[in-house]
């Protein structure tokens, strides 16, 4: 394009070369997509993904959470990607997804630390949040729920900034009672979902 001077190319570190970058007129980008992202490198952190179910917008895996000092973490919830599947597929329609991070309380109640989507339900692949957590005798909760009561695999992911100081555990419901869905997510009770389940992961290290 005549619109790449010299100018224009030093102010956005332009490089005539094959490695991944391309650049697209704005007009083009908003016509051909709906969203985007920004992905973060952590060389350094550890991380742990749990595949999990809804059963009527509730999870079939819960992630437990303790640590021994502060540690930074980034969590997700992540849907099968719908590009190139054929119509039929359930996996084509994105539920909404709130994800949230409790912690338990003395009394076995919880208090919600942080939660996606500013603790709305919302339709999208991928929802994600962010926050340090403290150290505490008790543990904290991943817990994510699907707005629509369909039944869907999802993926629930953490990335922590120091993997010495942390231990997960996966659980599940106990009861019917611990298979209902949680609004607001301080109606969830750890009581009802304490049984340790068995759980498909990935764990990977530094």
């Amino acid at each position: 394009s005549s619109l790449w001077t010299p100018e224009v190319q030093k102010d956005v570190g332009f490089y005539k070369g094959d490695d991944g970058t391309f650049w697209m007129a704005w007009h083009d980008v908003v016509k051909w997509f709906d969203s985007g992202s920004v992905s973060y490198v952590l060389p350094t952190y550890g991380q742990v993904r749990v595949a999990g179910n809804f059963d009527k917008g509730f999870p079939d895996v819960v992630v437990q959470v303790f640590v021994t000092k502060q540690v930074k973490f980034w969590f997700g919830a992540h849907q099968r990607d719908n590009r190139g599947l054929p119509s039929g597929d359930k996996d084509r329609q994105y539920l909404g997804l709130l994800l949230a991070v409790l912690r338990e309380k003395e009394n076995g109640s919880v208090e919600k630390v942080v939660a996606s989507g500013s603790g709305q339900f919302v339709v999208a692949r991928d929802v994600f949040a962010e926050c340090l957590l403290e150290p505490s005798p008790k543990p904290y909760y991943i817990l994510v729920q699907a707005y629509q009561e369909h039944e869907k695999s999802f993926t629930t992911s953490l990335f922590f900034s120091d993997p010495s100081a942390v231990k997960v555990h996966f659980v599940g419901p106990k009861n019917d009672d611990g298979r209902k869905k949680c609004n607001p997510v301080t109606r969830f009770l750890p009581a009802n979902c304490s049984q340790k389940v068995a759980a498909n992961f990935q764990v990977v290290m530094p």
